[in-house]
């Protein structure tokens, strides 16, 4: 059992009674969007501990499953992973390798029909960056990735911003599934923005929000470290270094309209390292900044359950039934 001494557990837990007393008067809708099966998977785990007195850890279980059935229904389980999953076509409607090829030659012979490419750069850039994502998703990602490479040197637009540049560059490269070049772009695209180099940004002392570089990038920034929590979280299970860029992305912005979704990572991740009361702080952050979003609920009453709380959460989610 971890060390509660310090861990202001009765009120985290009055905080998120009053936050479902509030979702239940509201007259306008609540984010519902599958909601239910997550709070009865989480409900049948806390009567099992109780009725079976079975007191294994239930959250990575919880985790694993209710992901799982999310992406078999191709629901994002977080903002965080929705932002991953967005790295896909410029044309989501292109589907099948022949709908691909017809579109790449489409693309292309526009290219040869260019009578000098560079009397028109922004043109010829676009064309390329769109062939690119073509063949990334042919499987040819090596010249997918050129493509944009190329495309980013021909746009004005990139010319004096290396931080756009690296990162479409590290977006090319998540859309490829090359998730570590990914890491690598986002990270220089990060650095460049505010000209700290990326191991300080994780020192408090030294990266500091009275920073006019940082207060005036700080939600770019914090989008970048977003990111790469979603990637090392969902794409490589390093949920050390994931929390890491979350809580980071929470310091840059504490009260950001996606604040609550970046508790809700960094709990998750916490959680899966079994680390619990950290996981329930992050939840109870997560539902006070926006108890509306009620997939946050179960995750936190599992939590409870992990530090001898069941009771509680079963509570809590009748409450939230009710």
């Amino acid at each position: 059992m971890e060390d509660q001494s310090q861990f202001p557990l009765e009120m985290i837990i009055a905080d998120v009674t009053k936050a479902i007393k509030s979702v239940n008067n509201r007259s306008e809708e609540t984010d519902v969007e599958d909601v239910d099966e997550s709070l009865s998977l989480a409900l049948d785990l806390l009567h099992d501990r109780i009725e079976k007195g079975n007191y294994a850890s239930k959250f990575e279980y919880f985790v694993r499953t209710d992901r799982s059935r999310l992406e078999r229904k191709r629901i994002p389980w977080n903002r965080e992973m929705e932002a991953v999953d967005e790295f896909s076509s410029w044309d989501r409607d292109i589907s099948g390798r022949e709908q691909l090829e017809e579109a790449l030659s489409k693309i292309q012979k526009n290219i040869k029909g260019l009578s000098n490419p560079h009397d028109n750069p922004v043109k010829y850039a676009d064309l390329l960056s769109k062939s690119g994502d073509l063949l990334i998703r042919l499987g040819r990602s090596d010249e997918g990735i050129s493509a944009i490479i190329k495309s980013i040197d021909l746009n004005p637009l990139y010319k004096d911003n290396s931080s756009l540049k690296f990162n479409t560059i590290g977006s090319a490269y998540a859309r490829a599934d090359k998730w570590l070049d990914a890491v690598e772009y986002f990270q220089k695209s990060i650095e460049v923005r505010i000209e700290i180099p990326f191991s300080k940004m994780f020192d408090p002392d030294y990266f500091m929000r009275d920073d006019l570089r940082i207060k005036t990038a700080s939600e770019d920034v914090a989008a970048e470290f977003q990111m790469l929590g979603a990637i090392l979280d969902t794409r490589f299970g390093n949920y050390e270094e994931a929390i890491k860029m979350y809580e980071t992305a929470i310091r840059l912005c504490p009260t950001n309209d996606y604040t609550y979704s970046l508790h809700f990572s960094a709990g998750s991740c916490y959680g899966l390292l079994a680390n619990f009361t950290k996981a329930i702080l992050h939840f109870g952050e997560g539902i006070k900044n926006a108890p509306e979003v009620l997939y946050q609920y179960p995750y936190f009453a599992v939590a409870l359950a992990d530090i001898g709380r069941a009771e509680d959460g079963i509570k809590l989610l009748k409450e939230l039934e009710s």
